[in-house]
């Protein structure tokens, strides 16, 4: 499917239309997307944040998996522009178009400047594999790493939320993370793996671990009740953990990935830790927050006052009422005649 998808795209629709629209959208479409940030500035400033976070993070991403997988460019390719030397996988045009469009596609902008930045990503996407710089798998991979950012961006940024609990929206970019990384398994880009000590195992153990972290500072929020399964365990790890021991029933009966209880362990101890972090987080946040809260009530009271609630007043001494004196009895006289 790569290749035929490939060979469509490069070779088959080949024309002056389809290459000159491929160069225009490889080259000025990429720029036009996050250029969107300026009239943006001035009256939606959150949002022109949110749009420039998400191609910085987009394009730190990556770069930093170009260079770890190192997939080389597809050979013989009819090559529109010049080949870059960093690696295939994953795209970074399709990073950055598709994390800008979901950006803007979150927001509450008209609809028809929403379809219009969504056909824009796609196209750029697209062109990535017409001028032959990219596999369409590359191209895949980058779309959903810029999903992932996109909503990251949006809801950190975006939205107006504030405390410890808005971070909960980096689970995004964390989970389409490791769907790019599973997809560069499977499609056996990571046979040579990263030339580090027992490397496949940290990467299971920070990536699962990263998923369960995200989820609990969104489940796990004192002010909330906490998200809990059978037995009370934590759905933070219970979720994280049923989709890891899916993918890996999953691998035991590929032929190119093999079933590794090892992964497995490696998945749910960077799950129970990354569980536990947010949760200490979430008792170190708790007390700052209430102070804050009941500050915001009493405002004269000091930081040093062993409570936020004003001093009581002084009770007033008791009054003495003087006692007067009984008044006398009175009994009405007898009318009746004595016998």
């Amino acid at each position: 499917m790569d290749t035929w998808l490939f060979e469509l795209l490069n070779r088959r629709l080949a024309g002056p239309l389809w290459d000159g629209a491929a160069l225009a959208l490889t080259t000025v479409g990429l720029f036009l997307l996050p250029a969107l940030a300026l009239p943006l500035w001035r009256r939606r400033r959150p949002l022109a944040l949110a749009l420039l976070f998400s191609q910085g993070l987009g394009l730190f991403l990556g770069l930093v998996l170009q260079e770890l997988i190192a997939r080389p460019r597809p050979p013989g390719a009819r090559l529109l522009l010049g080949q870059p030397s960093t690696g295939s996988f994953p795209s970074g045009h399709a990073v950055l178009a598709v994390a800008a469009a979901t950006v803007l596609w979150a927001s509450d902008l008209p609809r028809r400047w929403r379809l219009t930045v969504a056909f824009l990503a796609a196209g750029v996407a697209a062109s990535r594999v017409a001028v032959g710089h990219h596999w369409p798998s590359d191209v895949l991979a980058g779309a959903l790493l810029g999903l992932g950012v996109g909503l990251g961006a949006h809801g950190l940024l975006a939205r107006g939320e504030r405390g410890l609990r808005r971070y909960r929206w980096l689970l995004w970019p964390q989970a389409a993370l490791v769907a790019v990384v599973s997809l560069a398994a499977w499609l056996g880009l990571l046979t040579a793996g990263v030339p580090l000590p027992l490397s496949d195992k940290a990467c299971h153990f920070l990536l699962f671990g990263g998923i369960a972290f995200w989820l609990a500072l969104g489940w796990e929020d004192p002010g909330r009740a906490p998200a809990r399964g059978p037995q009370g365990l934590p759905l933070a790890v219970l979720v994280p953990f049923g989709l890891a021991l899916a993918e890996e029933a999953l691998q035991g009966i590929s032929p190119v990935r093999t079933f590794d209880l090892v992964d497995l362990g490696c998945d749910l101890a960077g799950m129970v830790l990354g569980w536990g972090v947010a949760r200490g987080l979430w008792r170190v946040a708790r007390p700052t927050r209430v102070a804050l809260r009941d500050r915001s009530v009493h405002p004269e009271a000091t930081p040093c006052s062993p409570s936020s609630s004003p001093p009581p007043s002084p009770t007033p001494p008791p009054t003495r009422v003087a006692s007067s004196p009984p008044s006398p009895s009175w009994t009405r006289p007898s009318t009746s005649p004595t016998r």
